[in-house]
């Protein structure tokens, strides 16, 4: 993040456009959503924490099972894909 600030916004608001999710609580370190299934029966959690300088930590979990079919390792790839697109974050 080259301005945290900024940057930190554009994350908040990629995850507010993502498909099926709502945001439930934000500031300006957290972020927590909730991400439908396509047919409404499932949801997961995404949550995001600012940490220090550049840093931004990610967790997508299931509420329900073990197994997930990659859904929320793809999710938080697209995420990351999309946030490095807009130069809100670098990717590794």
């Amino acid at each position: 993040m080259l301005d945290p600030q900024r940057d930190w916004a554009r994350v908040v608001e990629a995850v507010r456009a993502s498909e099926r999710t709502t945001v439930v609580a934000a500031d300006d370190r957290y972020v927590h959503a909730e991400v439908a299934s396509p047919w409404r029966i499932y949801t997961d959690d995404l949550e995001l924490l600012r940490g220090e300088g550049e840093r931004v930590d990610v967790r997508s979990t299931s509420r329900i099972g073990y197994y997930d079919f990659n859904v929320n390792r793809e999710r938080v790839e697209a995420l990351r894909h999309r946030l490095a697109r807009a130069g809100a974050i670098r990717s590794p």
